[in-house]
């Protein structure tokens, strides 16, 4: 194979500019690193003492760095009792529910079946085991399925990933 001088010294002189472009490109980088001495943009503030400690979950709510579902929900025994002394109503439909927003406390679903807030119970068709909430509306289909409050799941017994299928009662 023949190579032509030329192209050899070409070759060779395009990769030592390619490696001072690069060589030049990194220091920049590191004397513009060095110049932050705050650790970030000099714009980023950190959050107040006051905001850190009105989102914060206290350690006694956690089990193992993680959260759980007793740090989210603040219903007492007696109000866990007094949702699951629920009867009667008039039956409205049935729906399957997802876990809503966990830091949205009490007895609650909202869900397409009801157009005004009302109280109303739920009747877990797996077990029948019923709790009393108050029926939101969600709007949409109302075959769309809903949503159920955290301490809602808690007095039916279901694990927070199922989709439990409801019997929607209301109690006016």
């Amino acid at each position: 194979m023949h190579v032509e001088p030329g192209r050899v010294r070409g070759y060779v002189l395009r990769m030592k500019t390619e490696f001072s472009l690069t060589g030049l490109i990194l220091a920049a980088a590191l004397v513009l690193t060095a110049c932050d001495k705050g650790g970030g943009p000099s714009n980023v503030r950190p959050a107040p003492p006051a905001a850190a400690a009105a989102t914060a979950v206290p350690a006694a709510q956690s089990r193992g760095g993680r959260l759980t579902a007793e740090g989210f929900d603040t219903s007492s025994q007696a109000e866990r009792q007094a949702a699951r002394d629920a009867a009667g109503g008039v039956l409205v439909g049935r729906t399957v529910a997802s876990l809503g927003p966990p830091r949205e406390q009490g007895f609650w679903l909202r869900t397409g079946l009801v157009r005004a807030e009302q109280p109303g119970r739920v009747v877990l068709a797996a077990t029948t085991t019923s709790v009393k909430v108050t029926l939101r509306p969600m709007g949409g289909d109302p075959a769309a399925g809903g949503q159920l409050s955290l301490a809602a799941f808690r007095v039916l017994g279901v694990p927070l990933t199922t989709l439990p299928q409801l019997e929607v009662y209301t109690l006016r």
